[in-house]
């Protein structure tokens, strides 16, 4: 319990005789209020100057969210947090699984903090992942300066950087068990909201899709995979802007299924540019970038199920130059073989 601090003067004036001073002192910067009263005695008076204070100290929380959630430690540090750490030289790992028993915390906070400092706290980069954060009245978490009674607390969100692990559709197994886990924290209404996308994903997750490496899709089968995503992504934004309650699960879901359809667009134009010089081909080829071209403003607008078609459609134009390049590899094979057919 809290200690009550303050200090209380009482000056007794007892006919002109005599005065007397009570003091009991405290730190002027913990008192908050202060109030006096005069009181009449049958020997004189008395003015009573009380001043009062509860704990003017703040606190810093320090929240990871990964996504999708895994068993990724991620190394913060602190130069002026460094004495309270639990481990030593102002290190300590967070760790965001959805597994709050393991032992692993995603979430470390400092009270008693003395007020009107700057304190730091700052994440070691992580190549695997990209990193946004937020803090309370948009710190900036190399400075955070605390008021007394302040609460402050930093997020940091690291979203996995599409291909940085095993394949596309591990990512999108990951998405579905962060929104599974997600449905413990919401209402029924968004429960069931969140589970037609679940179905959506797993819809685009299907092997008759996808190669075996789960990382390249199979040509005119593959634009499923895009019109499922972007459903998902349509109906995630749709909770995302009609909740009051931020959902992180939401965002960083988005975000790597968008970073799919836009990777899945990417490398199959990287590949049909190898054959650029065929004319057939390099008609494909031109239709291709126009259509990332395009995708990217739709992003820059924040129009993200706009930008999935414009990926999708860029997609099929790659497909349909790889198709092209085939068959003209087909045609050269068939005519050198039809020659080598007459000089017999």
């Amino acid at each position: 319990m809290q200690k009550l601090r303050g200090i209380i003067v009482l000056l007794v004036l007892i006919s002109g005789t005599f005065s007397t001073n009570f003091a009991f002192a405290v730190d002027s910067s913990e008192i908050t209020a202060y109030s006096t009263s005069n009181i009449i005695l049958p020997f004189g008076s008395a003015t009573v100057v009380s001043t009062s204070s509860t704990t003017t100290t703040g606190s810093i929380k320090i929240t990871k969210i990964t996504a999708p959630a895994d068993e990724t430690d991620f190394v913060f540090t602190s130069t002026t947090l460094a004495d309270l750490n639990a481990e030593e030289d102002g290190i300590f790992t967070l760790q965001d699984n959805d597994n709050e028993e393991d032992g692993k915390p995603s979430m470390v906070e400092y009270t008693g903090l003395a007020p009107n400092k700057t304190y730091d706290i700052s994440e070691t980069t992580n190549g695997d992942y990209t990193t946004t954060i937020s803090c309370t009245d948009e710190q900036n978490p190399a400075a955070l300066f605390l008021d007394p009674n302040e609460a402050i607390e930093c997020i940091f969100t690291n979203t996995v950087n599409p291909g940085s692990i095993d394949s596309k559709v591990t990512q999108m197994s990951l998405v579905i068990d962060s929104l599974t886990n997600l449905k413990d924290t919401t209402d029924d209404k968004t429960d069931k909201k969140i589970n037609k996308i679940i179905k959506k994903i797993d819809k685009a997750m299907n092997s008759k899709y996808w190669d075996e490496s789960g990382n390249e899709l199979v040509s005119k089968k593959g634009k499923k995979v895009f019109d499922e995503t972007k459903k998902a992504v349509k109906d995630l934004s749709k909770i995302s802007k009609k909740s009051d309650i931020g959902y992180p699960e939401v965002t960083n879901s988005i975000g790597v299924l968008v970073g799919i359809a836009q990777e899945l667009a990417t490398d199959a134009n990287d590949d049909a540019q190898t054959f650029a010089g065929d004319k057939k081909a390099d008609k494909e080829i031109k239709k291709s970038n126009k259509e990332m071209n395009k995708a990217q403003k739709e992003l820059d607008k924040g129009k993200l199920d706009k930008a999935i078609d414009k990926f999708k459609k860029a997609w099929e134009h790659a497909q349909k130059a790889l198709e092209k390049e085939k068959e003209h590899k087909d045609k050269k094979h068939k005519e050198h073989k039809d020659k080598k057919h007459k000089k017999k």
